[in-house]
């Protein structure tokens, strides 16, 4: 696992109480963020991904509506 992710999967974990909700800007780590979109950009690149339309059956599945 490369650092950039492994830093990301970190920042997940880490609780943090924020109030109000629209100050949640103030708390997130700007270049953090860069990384993380590089990597969601890069997974998409690479054909790692799940369509909307996947995620709704299989959502339809689970709770027997399909």
């Amino acid at each position: 696992m490369n650092s950039s992710r492994k830093r990301v999967e970190m920042s997940m974990n880490t609780k943090s109480s924020v109030e109000p909700a629209e100050s949640y800007l103030d708390v997130l780590d700007e270049n953090l963020m860069r990384e993380t979109f590089g990597l969601a950009h890069q997974d998409y690149l690479d054909g790692h991904f799940v369509s909307n339309s996947q995620v709704v059956d299989y959502i339809k599945g689970e709770l027997g509506w399909k």
